[in-house]
């Protein structure tokens, strides 16, 4: 997935854009696992889950993206320090508005787990679809961000 950034926007990997470009890898890599039909990889909105030798009902990952501060490092929502974050970090805005986009603030369950996704309001919203929420992305990405696109835009 970051070669798809690299040949599109070319977000610069450092500060809100770092954050971008790394969420738009979390985004189309779980975008993959969706269409995969991988029946020993569940699809799910988790980023690294399998990289934990025990972990049955999927309680360790890297990231969140339904819920981003689940990690401890990541926030939920935009904060004027997001820039001085590492990208794995200011990456859970994007993931989370991913998320939200595609799902929907209500229960879901994907794998062993029923999650729901907090909004930084505590609105609720109705998802899109994955199919539509990715195209949107991938328009973004293509069309309006340049290497300097931050959250402002």
């Amino acid at each position: 997935s970051h070669g798809v950034t690299s040949r599109t926007a070319n977000l610069t990997y450092s500060g809100e854009s770092g954050g971008l470009n790394e969420a738009t890898s979390d985004i189309f890599g779980t975008m993959v696992e969706f269409y995969s039909n991988n029946s020993s990889d569940s699809p799910d909105y988790l980023i690294g889950e399998a990289i934990y030798a025990s972990n049955p009902s999927d309680s360790k990952a890297l990231r969140w993206m339904y819920q981003p501060n689940k990690d401890g490092s990541s926030p939920n929502c935009y904060a004027s320090n997001l820039g001085s974050l590492d990208v794995h970090y200011s990456s859970g805005v994007a993931n989370h508005f991913f998320y939200l986009l595609a799902e929907g603030s209500g229960s879901k369950t994907f794998g062993p787990n029923t999650v729901t996704s907090p909004t930084c309001n505590g609105s609720s919203i109705t998802g899109i679809g994955r199919s539509k929420a990715e195209a949107i992305w991938y328009r973004a990405l293509t069309v309006y961000m340049t290497s300097n696109t931050n959250y402002a835009g």
